[in-house]
């Protein structure tokens, strides 16, 4: 027998076609009759609708959520955040209408702070104020609490000069 090399990979491939089991599948669907086959249709059409309409709803309340959100966030009031040179203007036109230092100093810290528009500073304590403010303060920590809170540095800032620590 002689061995022929020429076209093996064909031959290999025929041997392996010959040998395989095939299988075959068929599957026999009972036949329907035309009106139940229509009416499993109407359904099959109808619950798609129904998936379509409920989420075109919940596309429409999430739409709804992100506009009353964006609303509350467009209408909320901007808190009066005072720069340095605002809350000295402040001071300086207090201490005009009052006629002079003087009379600025005759006035209870309080008063100087609601004098400028700032209510509530009594609650602050000035170890808190000397903290950020004032001799042996830490302007580290004052730098760090005017970047994350430009509100609280401002109203401490405020207490601070109305108090004499600064």
């Amino acid at each position: 027998m002689a061995l022929n090399l020429e076209n093996i990979e064909q031959q290999v491939a025929k041997n392996l076609e010959s040998q395989a089991p095939t299988a075959t599948m068929s599957v026999t669907l009972p036949k329907l009759d035309p009106q139940t086959e229509q009416s499993l249709r109407d359904e099959i059409a109808k619950l798609r609708r129904e998936a379509t309409a409920a989420k075109a709803e919940s596309e429409d309340k999430e739409s709804e959520l992100r506009l009353k959100a964006a609303k509350a966030i467009a209408h909320k009031p901007v808190p009066a955040v005072r720069s340095n040179v605002q809350q000295d203007l402040a001071f300086a036109k207090l201490r005009s209408e009052l006629g002079g230092n003087c009379f600025l100093n005759n006035l209870t810290p309080v008063e100087q702070l609601e004098g400028i528009g700032i209510t509530g500073s009594e609650q602050i304590k000035d170890a808190e104020v000397k903290t950020y403010f004032g001799k042996n303060s830490d302007g580290a920590k004052a730098n760090a609490l005017r970047r994350s809170s430009p509100e609280r540095y401002s109203l401490l800032r405020a207490v601070a000069i109305s108090r004499g620590i600064l």
